[in-house]
């Protein structure tokens, strides 16, 4: 089934366009940048953590 762009404007009240990060206001964006950030490193640390205890 097609997507239609015009229901998600309408009914669902999404935008069809990406988000444009820089047009967001400063704490948004940092807190943004934190929780991407936060995300990122506890996977890192997950993977780590992962590796390590199969050495064990």
């Amino acid at each position: 089934m097609k997507e239609n762009p015009d229901h998600y404007q309408k009914i669902v009240g999404m935008s069809t366009r990406p988000a444009d990060i820089k047009k967001l206001p400063k704490p948004i964006r940092w807190f943004g940048y934190f929780v991407f950030s936060c995300v990122l490193i506890g996977g890192f640390m997950f993977l780590i953590l992962l590796v390590i205890q199969s050495f064990t």
